[in-house]
């Protein structure tokens, strides 16, 4: 099967400071993985990496095109979603316009109904939808910008804690946006905390220790203990 994201030796650096030292991670089409991982170990920093958001080196390959020296418009066009933990929502328009912002040019009639799906799937969007973005709370700005992503119909979505902040129904329907990106033939990776979710959703895990992937593995296999013993492993303790 070929690799719709294949990141092969991948570094990163924010200035002098190298994060990342030779990421190797591989995700197929349909394919949810969850990378997880200690703060700072390096996770946000590869998702950023991928999106051409940080400086790196290495090779990536999406989709048959190799995109490390990409910049980042160039990849969301080639439909690499990423969703940040930070909650990049435009604050002095409605949720609706920001919504529009994430449907790809020429959609035409169909963004209206786009639109009305996103809404029917997430009514709590839909009581705001004319109000600005950055008076809604930080869950629901959450919730804001992975529909924003999703709007664009991605090939990979890379999203990071995308749940933080979320009420229980709200993280219901985000789960099963994510599993049926997946199932449309999509891939989603995914850094969540909630193991109990992510393991849920995700068949495969990679973990992420001192900027490297000390594991890549099946899902099942691993809890928060197990997490730590691989990251100790890959520091060399």
């Amino acid at each position: 099967m070929t690799a719709l994201l294949e990141a092969r030796a991948v570094c990163a650096w924010y200035g002098q400071a190298q994060v990342l030292h030779g990421v190797d991670l591989r995700i197929d089409a349909g394919e949810l993985v969850l990378l997880c991982g200690r703060n700072g170990s390096g996770r946000s920093t590869f998702a950023k990496a991928l999106a051409g958001l940080v400086r790196r080196t290495g090779s990536i390959v999406f989709a048959g095109r190799q995109i490390a020296a990409c910049p980042t418009f160039e990849i969301a066009r080639l439909g690499m979603g990423y969703v940040a933990e930070q909650r990049e929502v435009f604050p002095t328009l409605s949720v609706e316009e920001n919504l529009h912002l994430g449907i790809k040019p020429g959609a035409g009639r169909s963004a209206a109904r786009k639109i009305d799906a996103a809404f029917e799937r997430f009514p709590m969007l839909a009581q705001r939808r004319r109000t600005e973005a950055g008076a809604l709370s930080g869950g629901e700005q959450q919730m804001l910008v992975l529909v924003r992503a999703l709007m664009g119909e991605p090939r990979l979505l890379v999203v990071d804690e995308p749940t933080e902040g979320l009420a229980p129904q709200a993280v219901a329907a985000v789960a099963d946006c994510l599993r049926g990106l997946c199932e449309q033939g999509g891939a989603v990776l995914l850094i969540e905390q909630r193991l109990t979710l992510a393991q849920r959703l995700a068949a495969r895990v990679a973990v992420m220790g001192h900027g490297r992937i000390v594991f890549d593995g099946a899902a099942g296999t691993l809890d928060a203990k197990t997490i730590d013993e691989w990251v100790a492993i890959g520091s060399g303790r």
